[in-house]
């Protein structure tokens, strides 16, 4: 049974496409029409909120996030890559702790009902211990 595709093997929809066009339009659109007012603000900002450096900012992202979106699937792959390569051990310690707790777990629940039949065991054998009220309530009735 194969599993669904991965995202990086499906086919980008037109619309997609279409989208990146008219983005990347836009983008160089207000590089046009706003340059004169870039030079001084462009790179590096400062922590003014004039318009020319709001605007600054605004065309830096637009001009970023292509470069962002053709980068991530190769850099995502190989992050993922290496977290899962040096998060392995840690995992593997975790999976150990936790099967380690069941069995004790089970021991001790094994041990507890030992312990029981022991003392039910004793009770029910030893002349002088007087018996014991019944544990519901009801059947002291």
């Amino acid at each position: 049974m194969a599993g669904p595709p991965d995202l990086d093997e499906r086919p980008v929809p037109r619309w997609e496409k279409a989208a990146a066009v008219v983005y990347v339009l836009i983008a160089a659109l207000l590089l046009v029409v706003f340059r004169d007012r870039l030079r001084p603000d462009f790179w590096p900002l400062d922590a003014s909120r004039v318009a020319p450096n709001v605007l600054a900012t605004a065309i830096q992202v637009m001009l970023a996030t292509p470069v962002a979106v053709l980068l991530w699937p190769p850099m995502r792959r190989r992050i993922h890559r290496f977290v899962t390569r040096h998060t392995a051990p840690l995992h593997e310690h975790l999976t150990a702790l936790r099967d380690a707790g069941e069995r004790r777990h089970a021991e001790l629940v094994a041990a507890h009902a030992e312990t029981q039949r022991h003392l039910r065991h004793v009770i029910d054998h030893s002349p002088n211990i007087p018996d014991l009220p019944p544990a519901d309530p009801k059947e002291s009735r």
